[in-house]
């Protein structure tokens, strides 16, 4: 969409890039760290293979978890590039993962009901969360660190780097 509007499509895409993309190398790396831990210990590839596919309710909740923080991440990137309505756009990360997210009730999910209810619920205002802190680091007032040099010339100060060129002995005056 234009600027005007107030949207940007690339703070959406970028934001949605972020949470789905941290919740996929998450997910990769720690099937390969859990593969690796029960393969040094001599558990058998089968079963290795078997507890993969078996999540448990307490490794269910570490995932949910770390994938609401993946989405808070996403609204806050979605916000700190759009620069503008920051809640929205980290919404509608939420609204793209949650589409994402509704993509695995068509393959074998073995969380339990009620954490993916809970998953689901929350997607959207963990994006709008992660918006509304990129909006409120946009509005924290850092304060800005003039130095001043003197200049020996003439004794004036000004801030370092706005020099005026007539000031300066080894400019040329058609500089």
């Amino acid at each position: 969409m234009s600027r005007n509007s107030g949207f940007s499509v690339v703070a959406v895409l970028l934001g949605a890039a972020s949470d789905i993309g941290c919740s996929i190398v998450f997910g990769l790396a720690f099937g390969v760290v859990l593969g690796i831990v029960l393969a040094a210990q001599g558990v058998p590839l089968s079963q290795v293979q078997a507890l993969a596919e078996s999540v448990t309710a307490s490794l269910s909740v570490v995932f949910t978890v770390v994938g609401l923080a993946f989405t808070v991440l996403g609204g806050f990137v979605a916000g700190r590039v759009s620069k503008r309505r920051e809640v929205l756009h980290g919404g509608l990360v939420g609204v793209l993962g949650l589409l994402f997210g509704l993509l695995s009730l068509f393959g074998s999910n073995p969380m339990p009901l009620w954490l993916q209810v809970f998953g689901y619920v929350a997607t959207i205002p963990s994006g709008m969360a992660g918006g509304a802190l990129a909006k409120r680091f946009r509005q924290m007032r850092i304060p800005k660190v003039v130095i001043e040099r003197r200049d020996d010339l003439n004794g004036v100060r000004q801030p370092a780097g706005l020099e005026s060129s007539s000031n300066n002995p080894y400019s040329s005056p058609n500089s």
